[in-house]
């Protein structure tokens, strides 16, 4: 399984720890000159100094000849033009805490909560849940995170309640998860299916007579009228297998797939059916609205849409490193299934889960599981080399996704 979805894992770490006065070190971002008039963008952020060494730090609301106007929480401030020495334009928060979260040690829990502070002081409750649910994680005695929290979670539900939405970086609610079309749930199916031993092929109507026109001139077609009529009269199966030889991606849809390519029924049956919706998305790990980067659909588990959708997911998903869940090269070291390992037996171990969660149980024992085994000869059957799916899926933004949108990035493409 990948990460836990409170380890804020997606910035590369460093060692140092940073100090509470490095929590202004945007401060040290371009200077720019106090003159002329600018019209503010309501959310440019800008610190103001004065001649007597104080600083505001608001949204800029308005700055002309006469001086500034910024906005602390809900109260607007006004600075005459002569006690203000400089304007310091700021990151927005998001970059601020991008930049801060990456020094902080993911142990570090005072530093975190004084980054959860900041996110709520700007309004950013999504993201300052986020990072306390993490805190009370590793240490969940911690008397302020505790407080914190409770604040926030009313804050969020206070929000709702007045009709405001959800605060951004929100998820969103397990009812509209975007799932699959029947056509891109078959079009998965066409690129896993095995010639040798496929299910059963059906042809739309008209098929052939798109093929005709759009790759009757390609050397692979028959040139004669006896031999187009016998393409008429082709198995499904030897179509798809000239599709293929054309890379005709765009009649590939022209194929149904009845039932499921022996690869895909494996992936149902032995991790899907078996360990995955059990253990990884349950609504504590990656199957509910606090799942992290990676959400699970977990209604209908049993339909197409679901299964297809979830595999669609674990496919493309990278973790921070880039290391992608599924290793087709060496399926024994994949991240999936080294997760649910236990501890001791894995070489990548599954973060522990936040208290709420109770204790996490790896669905395999070790690297003689036969579940291993039929994970392992589920990926192998697979077809290599990968293709890419002409598919564009946006999967459900989490909160801790927001810093990464290219969490689902294409795999490498194949020759189908």
């Amino acid at each position: 399984m990948p990460p836990h979805p409170y380890k804020p894992n997606r910035f590369q770490r460093q060692n140092s720890r940073v100090g509470m006065s490095n929590l202004m070190l945007w401060c040290a971002i371009a200077v720019t000159a106090f003159c002329g008039v600018t019209t503010a963008d309501a959310q440019d952020e800008v610190l103001v100094e004065l001649r007597d060494g104080t600083r505001y730090e608001g949204v800029l609301v308005r700055q002309d000849a006469s001086g500034v106007v910024i906005k602390i929480g809900e109260i607007e401030q006004t600075l005459a033009a002569s006690e203000v020495v400089r304007l310091i334009d700021l990151p927005s928060v998001r970059e601020r805490y991008a930049d801060l979260r990456r020094n902080i040690a993911d142990d570090d829990a005072d530093q975190l909560l004084v980054l959860a502070r900041m996110l709520r002081r700007h309004g950013e409750l999504g993201l300052a849940r986020l990072e306390l649910v993490h805190i009370l994680a590793i240490d969940p005695g911690h008397p302020e995170a505790n407080q914190l929290k409770t604040l926030v979670d009313a804050e969020i539900e206070l929000q709702a309640g007045r009709g405001e939405g959800k605060p951004r970086g929100a998820p969103i609610r397990a009812d509209d998860f975007p799932v699959l079309t029947p056509e891109e749930v078959n079009l998965i199916k066409v690129f896993e299916t095995d010639l040798a031993r496929p299910p059963r092929l059906e042809l739309r109507k008209g098929a052939i007579d798109r093929l005709i026109e759009r790759y009757g001139d390609h050397q692979l077609m028959p040139q004669t009228p006896e031999g187009i009529e016998a393409l008429r009269r082709w198995l499904p199966r030897r179509v798809l297998d000239l599709l293929f030889r054309l890379k005709a991606r765009d009649l590939y849809g022209d194929v149904e797939v009845q039932g499921h390519p022996r690869s895909l029924e494996r992936f149902r049956d032995h991790i899907h059916g078996n360990w995955l919706m059990r253990s990884c998305a349950t609504s504590a790990c990656h199957g509910g609205a606090e799942a992290g980067r990676l959400w699970l659909r977990t209604r209908a588990k049993a339909a197409d849409a679901t299964i297809y959708t979830n595999f669609l997911i674990l496919e493309r998903f990278r973790l921070a490193d880039g290391t992608p869940l599924l290793n087709y090269e060496e399926p024994e070291a994949s991240t999936l299934f080294q997760m649910a390992l236990p501890a001791e037996r894995s070489t990548r171990p599954h973060p522990p889960l936040p208290r709420s969660a109770g204790a996490w149980r790896p669905p395999m024992t070790g690297p003689e599981d036969p579940r291993m085994k039929d994970a392992v000869d589920w990926l192998r059957s697979m077809y290599t080399p990968r293709p890419e799916y002409p598919i564009d899926y946006d999967p459900p933004a989490t909160v801790a996704d927001e810093f990464n949108p290219e969490v689902l990035a294409p795999s490498p493409g194949g020759p189908r």
